[in-house]
């Protein structure tokens, strides 16, 4: 697999040919849990600006149609950019075989797992950028950062101590794609359980994504190279992490009403860390016609 990927790197991508007119956004929604914000605050605005860009036709598979079956279709088109948001599988806790064996794949409307073989059946990546909002869509990492910060035994607390027992890896999905005969350029992913509190601001309901947005419509498609499309994202950790330290004086203090939002300030930096690139970070998706540079061949 790595052998694909550096070849495919080396030679420019030559023959990796998916197509920059075309876009996929999948996205679930079991009413009531993450899935529902993934939804409204990240993929649901993605194909908003897509589709009202007169040179790109996206699919949107959501609700009955969020299935892997419908993205294996949609697949086939060729797309040069892959979003989607779901439940990254992190079960069953306490057998570490079968959790590393599934980590982190795209659980669909259905409640069935990505089959990578199945996927890869009926799709070769040809050079697209993948991105996942979900549960350890890129892979898990030992040394949990998120422990000291939940209630012990609570749910969430399991699963990130859980998923710490296996070793730091990459997680099949990407592993598959970025190794396949075409492979993928880049696959962006969370390397732990991610949460709903880092998807909205807590006293104003306002969504926190538009940087990835941003980085996927208004950088990506320029076509900037995919780790700097990503640049604001990753500085705004150094956002969270200031008031954190400021609102952590106050508790310091004697002042404990800011307890919750120093909590909030302090998993939300820790959670967009956790979200990682794998592959080439100078990659490029392929330009659409209008950004593409002139042939001075002649």
């Amino acid at each position: 697999g790595l052998t694909n990927y550096l070849s495919a790197l080396m030679d420019g991508w030559t023959g990796k040919d998916a197509d920059p007119s075309r876009a996929v956004v999948w996205t679930t929604d079991f009413a009531g849990d993450i899935t529902r914000d993934m939804r409204s605050t990240i993929t649901h605005p993605i194909y908003e600006v897509l589709k009202d860009d007169n040179e790109i036709e996206v699919d949107y598979l959501h609700d009955a149609t969020a299935t892997h079956g419908r993205l294996e279709t949609a697949l086939t088109n060729k797309p040069a950019v892959v979003v989607t948001s779901s439940h990254g599988m992190t079960g069953p806790l306490g057998d570490d075989d079968a959790m590393a064996h599934d980590l982190g794949l795209l659980v669909d409307q259905n409640h069935q797992i990505t089959n990578t073989q199945n996927l890869l059946a009926a799709w070769q990546p040809c050079g697209a950028v993948w991105y996942a909002h979900a549960c350890c869509s890129a892979g898990s990492r030992s040394d949990t950062r998120f422990a000291d910060l939940l209630v012990e035994d609570s749910v969430a607390w399991k699963i990130v101590t859980g998923v710490s027992k296996l070793a730091s890896q990459t997680a099949p999905l990407p592993k598959a794609l970025l190794g396949a005969p075409k492979p993928l350029r880049a696959f962006i992913g969370q390397v732990e359980p991610t949460f709903d509190w880092t998807l909205r601001d807590a006293a104003t309901s306002q969504r926190l994504t538009g940087d990835i947005q941003q980085s996927l419509y208004n950088r990506l498609m320029q076509p900037w190279p995919v780790g700097y499309a990503f640049e604001d994202y990753y500085e705004s950790v150094g956002f969270f992490t200031t008031q954190w330290a400021m609102l952590k004086d106050e508790i310091d203090g004697g002042d404990e009403s800011v307890r919750d939002a120093v909590l909030r300030m302090r998993l939300t930096a820790l959670d967009r860390q956790s979200m990682v690139l794998l592959g080439d970070p100078t990659a490029t998706r392929p330009a659409l016609h209008s950004k593409a540079l002139p042939d001075c061949s002649d």
